[in-house]
């Protein structure tokens, strides 16, 4: 468990630095149009050069601030996907637990010799601890992505949570632990289908997009800088054909 735990917040990071590493090529692209810009201002006094320039530079802008919300939203996904990740963990955990009560159960019907109940509330607490913690990280996870989860959805979470209100009678008898397990089992099966499912969409949509909108910009902002260099040739040929000609 701790190496799991241990293993996702390295993700964290790593997903932050990714955040960062996306968001510099983005500042070095403004910074130079930054410099362009106050190139071209001087020359042509705060006006366009061409109808061209001002048509490329309008598309490049459109296309930054659609490739911006890209990884706006990417990262909602991904954090998404990581509380999603804890909360699997966290049921996981709170299952073992749970099996643990079960076992009593067992063990008891069975005349097991030292079968006991000692220690059991302090096992439905700790499971209780890891389930109400899973819930709170699927809840929050929602939250990241504007389109209603197909695991883990509302339905799913209050059955879920009714579930937890009746931890403590659920313990005290073998059926009820059984199906209070069934109820435990299924949304532990639904959380890592959600997790699957958050990981395929990251990867089929955002990753592709950010990839396109990379190559549109690239090209456009190719395109920008050869019409701004034609642009400043041009204007320093007029600089000198007018200072020889006086």
């Amino acid at each position: 468990m701790c190496c799991e735990l241990e293993a996702l917040k390295k993700r964290k990071a790593g997903l932050e630095e990714e955040a960062r590493a996306l968001s510099s090529p983005a500042e070095r692209l403004l910074q130079l149009y930054e410099r362009e810009d106050e190139l071209l201002d001087r020359m042509f006094g705060g006006k366009y050069g061409s109808e061209r320039e001002f048509q490329l530079e309008k598309e490049l802008e459109d296309l930054t601030f659609v490739r911006a919300k890209i990884i706006e939203v990417n990262k909602g996904w991904r954090q998404a996907k990581l509380m999603v990740d804890y909360s699997a963990l966290q049921i996981n955990r709170g299952l073992e637990l749970w099996r643990n009560i079960l076992q009593i159960h067992m063990d008891e019907e069975q005349g097991k010799e030292g079968a006991t109940r000692d220690g059991m509330k302090e096992t439905v607490q700790k499971a209780e601890e890891y389930f109400s913690a899973a819930s709170q990280n699927l809840e929050s996870a929602q939250q990241y992505v504007e389109m209603e989860f197909p695991y883990c959805d509302r339905e799913d979470l209050t059955v879920f949570n009714q579930a937890l209100i009746y931890m403590s009678d659920d313990a005290e008898e073998r059926d009820r632990a059984t199906h209070a397990a069934d109820v435990y089992v299924t949304i532990h099966h639904r959380s890592l289908a959600l997790s699957q499912w958050l990981k395929q969409a990251i990867e089929a949509y955002f990753t592709k997009d950010l990839h396109q909108i990379n190559d549109r910009i690239k090209t456009k902002t190719l395109a920008l800088r050869r019409e701004r260099v034609y642009l400043i040739k041009a204007k320093v040929s007029e600089f000198h054909l007018y200072t020889s000609s006086s």
